[in-house]
């Protein structure tokens, strides 16, 4: 697998009993593909670009990682992320992690894509989401999200799509979607948005497409403008 410098992925799941961030580091510098270290050692895959390890410090150039249910996620586990300060795009779909376990997304203050699709949260974890101040894309498909709880999100300035598919949003979400200035993708399928409330959010909004009765999702993540430092 050919990974650039830029997209560097991280798979990684931490046991809550391994001692210290030097020891993951070590871990991942040395390990290429999936590994299984013995005892409460760290479950690692990590591909990285050949630097020689003495030159990456670990984390430092980080800007995706995609865990799903495979991996046996707990909460705690998240509290690796704060050794990835140039993380950009995280997707945890279809694990376990609960509204305890968001509160680590606050370590991530770059991320850009984050994908929560069919994880056990609430509109606690709402909270925590809502001080990622650069996010352009949120899936939180298949979660236990309401619609007064988005009410928390809309400082979100840079949002531009936002998946509420299998949610139990209502038409009371169609103010709070026309409050994002920056929305342009909204996915409401098998909510409780009627075609009225559908109607008037386009009367707000127009131009905006909503999923599925407009048109695909496009993924326009490699097309956004850099951040500074990038």
């Amino acid at each position: 697998m050919s990974i650039s410098y830029r997209s560097l992925i991280l798979m990684v799941a931490v046991c809550s009993s391994c001692a210290t961030t030097a020891k993951r580091q070590e871990a991942a510098l040395d390990t290429v593909g999936a590994s299984r270290m013995a005892g409460d050692a760290i479950r690692f895959g990590v591909f990285h670009t050949g630097r020689a390890p003495d030159k990456v410090r670990f984390g430092e150039s980080i800007r995706e990682v995609l865990l799903n249910s495979q991996w046996d996620l707990k909460d705690a586990d998240l509290q690796a992320l704060s050794d990835l300060p140039s993380l950009r795009e995280l997707r945890l779909d279809h694990t376990n992690i609960t509204d305890r376990g968001t509160v680590y997304l606050e370590s991530c203050p770059r991320l850009r894509v984050l994908a929560l699709r069919q994880v056990p949260i609430t509109d606690a974890s709402l909270l925590h989401i809502a001080k990622l101040a650069q996010l352009r894309e949120l899936d939180l498909w298949g979660t236990r999200v309401t619609s007064d709880g988005l009410q928390a999100l809309t400082g979100l300035h840079h949002l531009e799509e936002l998946i509420l598919h299998d949610t139990s949003v209502t038409d009371d979400v169609i103010p709070i979607l026309s409050g994002f200035r920056s929305l342009h993708t909204v996915g409401l399928g098998n909510t409780k948005v009627t075609d009225s409330g559908k109607q008037e959010l386009r009367r707000l909004r127009p131009g905006i497409i909503i999923y599925p009765d407009d048109s695909k999702l496009v993924n326009r993540t490699d097309d956004l403008p850099p951040l500074p430092g990038d």
